[in-house]
């Protein structure tokens, strides 16, 4: 095509032909002259930008790439309009190079059409993505409605504890450190009557106004054995400026002496320990869902600081510190004393009407197991099964007797099955919150894919029509707000009916998000019904909120050795759970507990301190 060009231009120049008035030919001359210049200068410029594109893959840069072509085709489009005018003239109409030059020429003015063009389609997706989003913002208000408030489990302040077994040892010793000055400025403090001395022990006791007597008397060497301060108040508040903490104390009733375990103590080695600080370590683990290494941590801190601050160290020699394996036992023998409350709260649960399942997934020496639990308001009941499976559903709901059962969308759920196990006209509600949870993340789907197209649709430089939307995707957008007036309805038969009507007015497909909300249309509204209403909730959250506490546990532990001491601890998980959740303090209930002091029925959840039972002798 250059060298036609070049041809054309000697021609005009060497022969003078004859061109219409309409021409100048003294304007083209030089133009043309500079229109050839400027084709040379532009196929340059496209050589440069190939050098400057290598040189910018090289040297990390773009900006020879982006000059050399951006300059190349301006130049060449400013010439278009003079070297067509000439071709009309002079070239005949059938031949391919005006075809050529004709098609650029129109590119233009289509380039105008298609911006008008483009620019509505961009105008639509933006609506279509302002659409969606207020839908989306529509969805998790709804989703915020159906979710009840849920009751934060009352861990009191031991909370910050935790804080001690933190990995940076840098953070422990700087708590450690002001704990053991703030305890060293109360003993520096004048007293009346009382010489700048370093506070005795009984003294300090006082400082927490409680004294706790807890073990038994050994009548044949006159000793007994005693803990020395309310642990429990003393870390709820965070006093670490007045704990002197010994795990035990052994004092003479003649003498008043401290005896050390270099004396020999005559306390068996299994009552080493006070039910005071067993109830402790098993509500830090069950609370704060820690190790069993953690807490000794916390223990041995404590120690650290108590030890720091007192006067004559060799009379004051504590217990060492419970290993791992002491705790263990400890959690295996409160699961077997409380087992009477545990088989009375197990009861309960099974008789009622109104049922909430769930499971979760944890890791049992190196391989996945379920924890399943079920549970009523303000109860809870776990049970470790090793699948998820229709057999391990039918150990968990054996016994019960549910008219409605509560559950999510997983497969296992089916009510012709709970049917069958339970051989019962059982109802099934399925967690309209998982449904919602299932729509939202398909309108996100579609939210990103508008983004996307939008994104595509700024770019000039691409002309390209965009199917934005499936068919599916689009009847998703129409289909989410009518779904959700339906649950304002007030019967459920109604509901029902509507639903039905949506999907033949919209010729919904039976896929996708679709057909799960259609097998599903008879267990979605069954809270409407007044067989049921005020008794039963819309969403899963009672059992969610139980399964909480067992991905804290299982976040934090990882992973667990024995199945036996993982039943073990979900036994006394469910007590925790079910004490919490009624907003009392489980480290006292498991005392009165190890003490003896609770009633085999289940009003002891009630009344954790049943007043007719008298407190054991010291």
């Amino acid at each position: 095509m250059l060298q036609t060009i070049i041809l054309l231009t000697f021609t005009l120049a060497s022969f003078k032909l004859y061109i219409p008035q309409r021409l100048n030919v003294a304007k083209f001359k030089p133009k043309l002259k500079f229109s050839v210049k400027t084709v040379r200068k532009s196929s340059k410029s496209k050589s440069n930008g190939s050098n400057g594109k290598t040189n910018g893959k090289t040297n990390g840069k773009t900006n020879g790439k982006t000059n050399g072509k951006t300059n190349g085709k301006t130049k060449w489009r400013g010439v278009r309009a003079e070297t067509l005018q000439i071709a009309e003239l002079l070239l005949p109409k059938g031949s391919n190079l005006g075809k050529k030059l004709l098609h650029i020429s129109h590119r233009s003015s289509d380039q105008a059409a298609k911006r008008k063009y483009h620019a509505s389609n961009r105008d639509g997706i933006r609506e279509l993505i302002s659409e969606a989003e207020e839908l989306d913002t529509q969805l998790k208000r709804q989703r915020k409605k159906s979710l009840s408030q849920i009751d934060k489990v009352d861990i009191a302040d031991i909370a910050d504890i935790a804080e001690i077994t933190s990995h940076t040892k840098r953070d422990e010793k700087s708590k450690i450190k002001q704990a053991v000055q703030a305890m060293q400025a109360v003993q520096t403090k004048k007293k009346p009557g009382r010489p700048n001395n370093p506070i005795p022990t009984k003294i300090t006791h006082l400082e927490i106004n409680k004294e706790k007597h807890i073990g038994h008397k050994l009548k044949d060497h006159g000793l007994t054995s005693h803990t020395v301060i309310d642990i429990e108040t003393a870390i709820n508040k965070w006093h670490l400026e007045v704990i002197k903490y010994q795990f035990r104390q052994i004092n003479c009733l003649d003498c008043d002496v401290l005896l050390s375990p270099k004396d020999g103590w005559p306390i068996p080695k299994a009552d080493l320990y006070g039910h005071s600080l067993r109830s402790l370590v098993i509500s830090w683990r069950m609370s704060l869902g820690i190790s069993y290494g953690d807490c000794g941590k916390i223990l041995r801190s404590l120690t650290s600081l108590c030890e720091a601050n007192v006067a004559d160290t060799k009379k004051m020699q504590p217990i060492p510190i419970p290993n791992k394996d002491t705790m263990k036992k400890w959690v295996l023998q409160a699961s077997d004393s409380f087992s009477p409350q545990l088989n009375s709260l197990h009861q309960q649960i099974q008789s009622n009407k109104v049922l909430y399942i769930d499971e979760t997934p944890i890791s049992l020496n190196g391989e996945c197991w379920f924890v399943w639990v079920i549970c009523i308001e303000k109860s809870y009941y776990y049970l470790l099964k090793p699948s998820k499976g229709l057999d391990a559903l039918k150990e968990v709901v054996v016994g019960c007797e549910p008219m409605v059962a509560v559950t999510d969308d997983a497969a296992v759920y089916n009510a012709k099955r709970l049917r069958e196990l339970l051989d019962s006209d059982l109802e099934l509600q399925k967690c309209i919150v998982h449904v919602y949870r299932v729509l939202d993340k398909s309108l996100c789907t579609i939210i990103s894919e508008l983004k996307k197209a939008n994104k595509k649709s700024t770019k000039s430089t691409k002309f390209k029509k965009l199917d934005v939307l499936s068919e599916y995707q689009q009847k998703l957008l129409v289909f989410i707000p009518k779904f959700i007036e339906l649950f304002s309805v007030d019967k459920r038969s109604e509901a029902e009916e509507g639903l039905v009507k949506l999907y033949e007015q919209l010729e919904l497909p039976r896929k996708g998000n679709f057909k799960s909300i259609w097998e599903h249309r008879h267990e979605l509204f069954v809270y409407k019904d007044p067989k049921f209403v005020g008794q039963l909730q819309k969403t899963n959250n009672i059992a969610e909120q139980g399964m909480r506490i067992v991905a804290r546990m299982r976040k934090r532990i990882r992973c667990f050795r024995s199945d036996k001491c993982l039943q073990a601890e979900l036994s006394i998980l469910s007590l925790y759970a079910t004490v919490s959740s009624r907003k009392q303090d489980f480290t006292k209930f498991m005392l009165k507990g190890l003490k003896g002091k609770l009633s085999d029925s289940f009003d002891a959840f009630e009344h954790p301190n049943p007043p007719d039972v008298p407190d054991p002798p010291d």
